[in-house]
């Protein structure tokens, strides 16, 4: 197979885990941008997001998750995430993200393969390059309702947010037990859900920048690297 085939199933593969890392940046960063309106959100709900929104956004946060993919073909996992700023690491069923804000490597441990890209900070494609919604999630996103309903047997707030523009995501809804954030479901425009639940979130002091740097020589020969900048 030619080298320009296997890049282009390599990227597809990706894009299609760029799910998981979506829904959580978007969780994250709009808990962290977003401005909670007194006029449309009760005093109760606005509290929640307030205390959240602070605490992410001083904080190096870390978090578990599982997920599951409501499609024709029935997709679970789980996975690990830390997000700071513009930052973040992750890894889920053996694919491992890193994204310093600049640049994003993507190592697939199973395959041996590595793609390395730049984050544009132009592009509007929030599916393809969720971490830009770090820094402009709350001029990309509305919420459009707050409701009281159940998750997971958990009597929850949920709050839903739209895209402003059309694009790859329909709809977010988060969901709140208490103080604390117990899961999210994205809906994209195929009508695809994916639904996580989110657990032992940790609110820690900052670390360094380059925590979210990755060494591409610290991989053996048998890695395929493919370099996209």
């Amino acid at each position: 197979m030619p080298i320009w085939a296997e890049t282009r199933m390599m990227n597809s593969f990706i894009k299609s885990k760029y799910l998981t890392v979506t829904v959580i940046l978007l969780s994250l960063s709009f808990l962290a941008r977003a401005v909670v309106s007194s006029s449309s959100v009760s005093s109760s709900s606005g509290d929640i997001l307030s205390g959240f929104m602070q605490k992410v956004a001083s904080s190096y946060v870390t978090f578990s998750y599982t997920y599951s993919v409501d499609s024709q073909v029935k997709i679970n996992g789980s996975g690990t995430a830390e997000v700071q700023g513009d930052s973040f690491y992750m890894k889920s069923s053996g694919m491992e993200i890193w994204c310093n804000g600049k640049t994003k490597w993507t190592v697939d441990r199973a395959s041996s393969e590595a793609v390395i890209e730049s984050v544009e900070s132009s592009s509007n494609d929030y599916y393809s390059n969720p971490a830009r919604l770090i820094g402009s999630l709350d001029a990309a996103f509305v919420r459009i309702g707050v409701s009281s309903g159940v998750f997971r047997g958990k009597n929850v707030k949920i709050f839903s947010l739209e895209p402003k523009s059309v694009g790859n995501i329909n709809m977010l809804k988060l969901y709140f037990s208490g103080n604390s954030l117990s899961g999210a479901s994205v809906t994209v425009k195929d009508g695809t859900e994916t639904e996580f639940i989110i657990s032992n979130v940790r609110f820690l002091g900052k670390t360094v920048p380059s925590h979210f740097d990755f060494d591409v020589k610290s991989l053996d020969k048998s890695y395929i690297v493919t370099d996209l900048r």
